[in-house]
């Protein structure tokens, strides 16, 4: 079963519930992100995760930004709000970033969250999958 999830601004969002034996749901994100396109993609991510919830499946989400462009400060901060009203503390979230100045600008604005930050996927899929804190 797969569900797009925001088509503005963003790759084509596709989650196939089926295939990932972990559970992971990857969303990808490239060019860049405007207001609109933050906010088309957490009402739906919002209603995919009510669904996971109703099943009891564990929310682990991958956000992989690495073709993003670094978004204006006004579409950070919209992001930042809308992970607050989206994600609850026993979901795992992870940030994949190959800027390594994004990837401590990140670290240091969601230090008071449940999200990592990685600049690889290996590490971001194990902590997703893992029971333990943060890694840093």
């Amino acid at each position: 079963m797969k569900h797009a999830l925001s088509m503005i601004g963003w790759d084509v969002v596709e989650i196939d519930l089926l295939s990932d034996p972990d559970g992971i749901m990857a969303i990808f994100a490239s060019g860049q992100w405007e207001l609109v396109d933050v906010d088309l993609l957490y009402r739906n991510l919002r209603i995919e995760l009510s669904r996971r919830r109703a099943h009891g499946r564990p929310i682990r989400i991958l956000f992989d930004i690495t073709e993003a462009l670094r978004p204006s400060e006004a579409v950070a901060a919209r992001t930042l709000w809308q992970m607050q009203r989206t994600f609850q503390p026993s979901d795992r979230v992870a940030i994949l970033t190959n800027d390594i100045d994004q990837k401590k600008r990140l670290r240091l604005l969601l230090e008071s969250t449940n999200v990592a930050v990685f600049s690889s996927k290996l590490p971001s899929e194990m902590w997703l999958t893992s029971d333990i804190d943060r890694p840093y």
